[in-house]
This record gives structure tokens, C-alpha cells and sequence, in this order.
């Protein structure tokens, strides 16, 4: 079974044998955790960097930006019983295309969000395979039953 995860949000299982699955990532980025010894792991995805950006779009319904979402996502994670030493995490997305103007720099400025987070979460960055900045469109799977984090570019998969 899929379980999808909509931009600016997140998900994460523990014992079911699910595939958590993001959309065409575009210039967001998503953060995929699967443990290596047990069934769980969690997946989210956001494209806005900033608190700031934060955006209500109906009452009790919020997409959030990586700066409100990355410290739910990774405190939650932590408090499901997943240690970051038997962890596998996959930060992937933040398209490239030729023709973005400068001040949409937004990969590059997510990925210095994520970043700062881990180090603030001290998820040491050498344990973290990071994919991003890309000129395809990028999707981001993570499959709690084969306990590994897959990429999807251009119609191929990427097994971590």
C-alpha cells in the first residue's frame, strides 16, 4: 500500500508494511528515514524555506515550510524509537532548471535549512546521502517493508 505525503507535510510509521511516497518534488526537497533493523521510518517534504512562509490554506490545515516542519518531522522521529545509528536518511529533490532566476534560489537555500536542522538534531552530515540539485524531476519513496529509501528520476529508481 502507498501513503502519499503532500508537500509541506509529514508522515511516519511504525509497523506496516507501507511505501510512503512524495509527488514530482519540483524545487522542494524531502527527508526520507527508514530504520535498518526495524519496520518504521518517516517521510516529509516541504518547498518553502522560511517560518515565514508558513501557509494556512483552511482552517486547521497548514503547509509548512522546512524551518516549522524539519523539527516536527525529526523530533517525532525520535521520540518513535528510531535511533540515528540505525538509520538510513536520504535528503533528495531541489531541481536545477536552466532557466531560474537567482533570487529563486531555493534548493540552495533548503538545503542549508535541512543542514543547520541536522546539526542542530546532531545527525552527523556523513550519515546523510544527500541527492539533490538535479535537472529531472525527482519523487522520494520510502519503503518500511524493504527498509530502503528510493529515488525515482526520469522513470528510474534509485535504491538506498
Amino acid at each position: 500500500m502507498k501513503v502519499k505525503v503532500d508537500m509541506g507535510q509529514y508522515q511516519i510509521l511504525k509497523d506496516k508494511p507501507v511505501v510512503l511516497t512524495t509527488g514530482f518534488l519540483g524545487s522542494g526537497l524531502a527527508i526520507g528515514v527508514v530504520d535498518k533493523t526495524k519496520t518504521q521510518g518517516g517521510l516529509c517534504c516541504f518547498v518553502l524555506p522560511y517560518k515565514d512562509l508558513d501557509l494556512e490554506i483552511e482552517e486547521g490545515v497548514t503547509i509548512f515550510s522546512g524551518e516549522s516542519l524539519i523539527p516536527l518531522f525529526l523530533e517525532e522521529i525520535e521520540r518513535s524509537g528510531i535511533s540515528w545509528g540505525n538509520a538510513k536518511i536520504v535528503v533528495a529533490g531541489g531541481g536545477v532548471y536552466q532557466n531560474n532566476p537567482d533570487f529563486l534560489n531555493l534548493t540552495e537555500v533548503n538545503l542549508k535549512i535541512v543542514k543547520m536542522m541536522f546539526k542542530r538534531y546532531m545527525i552527523p552530515e556523513d550519515q546523510v546521502i544527500f541527492r539533490v540539485g538535479l535537472n529531472s524531476g525527482v519523487k522520494v519513496e520510502v519503503d518500511l517493508e524493504e527498509k530502503v529509501v528510493k529515488i525515482k528520476i526520469d522513470g528510474k529508481e534509485e535504491k538506498l
